[in-house]
């Protein structure tokens, strides 16, 4: 009898643990790793042109809250480091070299102490300074051709606007990249005209060049 009740303690203890065991597996696969913040620098767009100056914008989402956003560009910090939205940072860029290349990635961390980083966005900066207008030649009485100096580099078109006597300035052509002159062939000795110019690189402008202001044509050239 004493046997029998040795070996039924034994078999409540061994079922006991093994409840037990049980019980912190179920426990332990109960536990799921939180997500990581997915973080994505929303603009500029990879292998995109940057010009004068640029925004970077970048957008996290998570389950848990987050606590801190980081920009770095080039690999360089430089207390670009937000709390809060929006995760945005204007970036000057009219000291960087023509042409140059650059990185731009962001890092976000939530309050579970999670860390990621976004995908890595190269961009090129040229430079998109306004043209200048140098001077004029009249070609005939009817024709002029203007000249100016090309202050941007890599833009689509330069955009050519006239202004007939008082009146308002309107487009009247445009030139492809890297053309210094346009001719207007439809001019009157009898008025004054204006001009004015900028470069064109989808979608952005810059800004204006000075104005050239033409009167006084001669009749008979």
């Amino acid at each position: 009898m004493a046997k029998m009740l040795l070996h039924a303690k034994r078999l409540i203890i061994i079922s006991s643990m093994i409840f037990l065991v049980i019980n912190c597996e179920e426990a332990t696969n109960s536990i799921k790793p939180q997500p990581e913040p997915q973080v994505q620098i929303l603009s500029p767009e990879n292998n995109s042109v940057i010009l004068d100056s640029t925004i970077v914008k970048v957008r996290v989402t998570d389950v848990n809250e987050i606590v801190r956003v980081e920009i770095y560009i080039n690999h360089d910090l430089n207390n670009r480091i937000y709390t809060g939205e929006p995760y945005e940072y204007i970036w000057k860029t009219d000291t960087l070299a023509d042409g140059s290349q650059h990185i731009i990635y962001a890092k976000a961390y939530d309050d579970d102490g999670n860390v990621s980083t976004s995908s890595i966005v190269t961009v090129t900066h040229y430079s998109f300074f306004a043209p200048y207008i140098s001077t004029f030649n009249q070609l005939s009485k009817t024709q002029l051709e203007i000249h100016w100096w090309d202050g941007s580099t890599g833009e689509d078109a330069f955009k050519i606007e006239r202004r007939v006597n008082d009146g308002p300035f309107i487009e009247i052509g445009e030139v492809s990249q890297d053309i210094t002159t346009y001719q207007d062939n439809n001019v009157d000795t009898t008025k004054t005209y204006a001009y004015r110019i900028r470069a064109f690189r989808d979608p952005h402008y810059s800004n204006y060049s000075n104005i050239l202001r033409v009167a006084y044509l001669i009749e008979g050239v």
